[in-house]
């Protein structure tokens, strides 16, 4: 049997898996989160003792669906102050960032320090599992979207506020591709690589990397189009209304952004930008495609 150590637990993703392993009788899961209702207390920032892995006998595992540069900090303390955790780990599944590939050439400094934080952890805990002979599973999905309880995503869920209160958007003439993933196909995804390698006794491949995304490729202005079709407040004239320009007038338009928020700018900038062509998350779990907007 193998213990399973599930970091990241209050996030939206986290959620949905959660209620997966509930399900899972075989399978003993620990939770762990700063807010510790109903989770184990823990801290990055504050890691202190590590007596919850010492004290099982059995193999263990860690899942990680929090920032990937603070569940090095985890990993890097465990080798340095209890290595022998490190030797009766089975795996790791880390969920990393789509955003290693597509924010390492970007010009505001935000983003080339966040492609080179989430390149750096994955080094360094690739470093220490080859050391220590760990299984290691990279996930890097793409935008993540959905909504459990209390949870919420940070992308659609801004869009669909803006629809509300906007009545109008000024978007590009050609807008980017996206491929989003829902966090419950995310989860189950997760679930499914948990299955797989939590019994396994030997693998000998010991690096997979999933660069996964949702069942739709689909620009930014049909994104928007499904969400405002869907959830404006005024059914008779569906406000906002949506003008779309050439995409140099908006280049124009939105370059005095660049000198109050390069970050800012270049976030407008990537509506143009194909982020897409990622694994199809359906193609991994062998089901039916499903649909942006009928999960939006």
């Amino acid at each position: 049997m193998t213990d399973l150590h599930i970091f990241g637990s209050r996030t939206l993703t986290g959620s949905f898996l959660k209620e997966n392993l509930f399900l899972e009788k075989n399978i003993k899961s620990y939770f762990y989160s700063r807010q510790s209702k109903g989770m184990i207390h823990f801290d990055f920032n504050n890691i202190g003792h590590l007596n919850i892995f010492k004290s099982s006998k059995k193999s263990l595992a860690f899942v990680s669906l929090a920032p990937i540069w603070l569940f090095k900090k985890l990993i890097l303390k465990i080798e340095k102050d209890n290595p022998e955790i490190l030797k009766k780990t089975k795996f790791m599944l880390i969920c990393s960032s789509t955003s290693i590939e597509t924010k390492k050439y970007a010009f505001s400094n935000y983003d080339k320090i966040l492609s080179r934080k989430i390149i750096d952890a994955e080094c360094n805990l690739l470093k220490i599992a080859n050391k220590f002979n760990i299984k290691v599973i990279i996930v890097r999905p793409t935008m993540i979207f959905g909504e459990n309880e209390n949870y919420k995503d940070k992308n659609i869920s801004i869009i669909k506020r803006l629809i509300k209160i906007l009545p109008l958007i000024v978007l590009p003439k050609e807008t980017g591709l996206r491929q989003p993933i829902h966090a419950g196909s995310l989860a189950a995804f997760l679930m499914n690589l948990i299955k797989k390698n939590i019994n396994l006794k030997n693998s000998t491949n010991k690096l997979t990397i999933y660069n996964i995304g949702g069942d739709n490729e689909i620009s930014y202005f049909e994104i928007i189009e499904i969400i405002k079709n869907k959830y404006s407040g005024d059914k008779f004239i569906k406000l906002p209304l949506i003008l779309k320009i050439p995409n140099r007038l908006f280049f124009f338009l939105i370059s005095p952004i660049l000198i109050c928020s390069p970050k800012f700018f270049e976030s407008l900038l990537r509506v143009t930008v194909n982020l897409s062509n990622f694994i199809k998350v359906s193609t991994e779990l062998g089901v039916i495609k499903k649909q942006f907007k009928d999960l939006v």
